[in-house]
């Protein structure tokens, strides 16, 4: 029901303009300040002198090389597995246990490739680092599952069906130390 903004409630009158986030807020016994009056004043001179004196300058380079460097050694994900390269090389074993057939490939060795349903396929001398990527040829979604062998330089790649959208994964990377991550 839409509300005339000339009638009259039995809430007192404010005087203030207050957005819905501040009514929120005042209803949960938070003590907001309108909007209006948080944008109305500058900051006093002297408070932005003493900012800009201690604070220091950094050009663009600089901050992006900051940037870089915090973002980086924050993001690194730590590693489903960990293989033993034989020398610069792998071999992955890939197990299609889906029920449809997959399309796989090695970035920068193979192209495309068909495996079967309930079929299983070695790739040997892979040089590290390596990706493989791979998705169902019906579009369904694929989980995997990572198994490292006793033996150097060996690995396994389990492929199911899933239907949990977030675990859905569709490559395979392994770095040049053995880190293995699934994306």
């Amino acid at each position: 029901m839409a509300r005339n903004p000339d009638q009259k409630t039995d809430r007192p009158s404010l005087g203030l303009t207050w957005t819905r986030l501040s009514r929120a807020a005042l209803i949960s016994s938070l003590s907001l300040i309108p909007l209006s009056q948080v944008f109305a004043a500058p900051l006093p001179t002297a408070l932005t002198t003493a900012i800009s004196q201690t604070t220091p300058q950094l050009n663009r380079s600089q901050l992006s090389q900051a940037q870089l460097k915090q973002s980086t050694s924050d993001v690194l994900p730590i590693p489903l597995a960990i293989v033993q390269p034989n020398g610069s090389t792998i071999t992955i074993q890939v197990i299609n246990a889906t029920g449809a057939e997959l399309n796989y490939q090695v970035i920068g060795d193979t192209q495309f490739r068909v495996l079967g349903a309930q079929s299983q396929a070695t790739l040997q001398d892979l040089s590290i680092p390596t990706t493989v990527t791979f998705r169902r040829n019906d579009g369904g979604l694929v989980t995997a599952t990572i198994e490292t062998s006793s033996a150097a330089g060996e690995l396994t790649l389990i492929l199911q069906q899933t239907s949990d959208f977030t675990a859905d994964r569709t490559a395979l990377r392994v770095e040049p130390n053995g880190s293995v991550y699934l994306n």
